[in-house]
């Protein structure tokens, strides 16, 4: 399992899998990988919504990019 640190890394990981999904067991896993990956993404809107709420520019580690 890849060590996921942003995600920008999040993106291309779910992109492998899905260009490297050969097996029917291997595409229906990835509704799991996509459900993950959009609780991750929603929570990262509430964490953005909520620093305009607050009119802050409090950085979100996961969102920069190296």
């Amino acid at each position: 399992m890849p060590n996921i640190k942003n995600i920008k890394d999040l993106r291309n990981d779910l992109l492998s899998k899905y260009e490297n999904a050969k097996s029917d067991s291997e595409k229906k896993d990835l509704g799991t990988f996509t459900a993950s990956a959009s609780a991750i993404i929603r929570s990262l809107k509430t964490e953005l919504d909520y620093n305009k709420f607050k009119d802050s520019d409090k950085d979100i580690p996961f969102l920069e990019q190296e």
